[in-house]
């Protein structure tokens, strides 16, 4: 039987400094997936964490930067499942 999302990821809107933790629920287990920002591919550092268990697939971006914004997608091969992540910078402060 086709593979599919049970739940997509969702859209996110956060603050610099923050994680950020995208994740969806697969119709099957332990696929084999890939993540990816645009069209480049993910791998786990300091930076991304990525989690798989049983059907929950999880992206963890940690300290998130402005230049983290964009579309990041889960695909398994058969389907994929985008969100749009966006980051809002800190305001510089001003002393006066």
């Amino acid at each position: 039987s086709p593979v599919f999302f049970t739940k997509e990821l969702e859209n996110q809107t956060l603050e610099e400094g923050q994680s950020a933790t995208l994740h969806c629920e697969l119709s099957k287990s332990s696929l084999s997936l890939e993540w990816r920002k645009g069209e480049l591919g993910l791998c786990p550092c300091a930076k991304y964490d990525i989690r798989q268990t049983e059907n929950l697939a999880t992206l963890i971006i940690h300290n998130v930067e402005p230049e983290d914004s964009g579309n990041y997608t889960c695909d398994t091969g058969e389907c994929q499942s985008t969100a749009m992540l966006a980051v809002k910078g800190m305001l510089p402060t001003i002393y006066c």
